[in-house]
């Protein structure tokens, strides 16, 4: 099954209008899916009307990662993994994980 879903950004006026689509196999997976569909389709309305292509530069990603990103440790509270994550130096990591030397 597909779950399709349309995002048309609005300034008091109609500018940009997209679908996005997205596979689910589950009645449980559907509301990921539908998220995976608006994100879709805003993409693609941000591509039609040219802005946010930063969102894809390799340069400005790896510009923005290195001023305002921190590759920390973090372990999974539950199941006590650890792994590298890559968080905002602003935004403290949250549930489920935490934070490690």
């Amino acid at each position: 099954d597909k779950k399709a879903d349309t995002h048309e950004p609005l300034t008091h006026r109609f500018i940009s209008q997209a679908q996005g689509e997205n596979n689910y196999f589950a009645l449980e997976n559907l509301p990921s899916a539908v998220e995976g569909c608006k994100s879709n389709a805003l993409m693609r309305c941000c591509k039609d009307l040219g802005i946010a292509s930063d969102l894809w530069d390799p340069v400005f990603i790896r510009q923005f990662k290195k001023q305002h990103a921190e590759e920390v440790w973090a372990e999974h509270i539950l199941t006590k993994k650890k792994k590298m994550i890559w968080t905002r130096k602003d935004v403290p990591i949250v549930y489920p994980f935490k934070r490690t030397n």
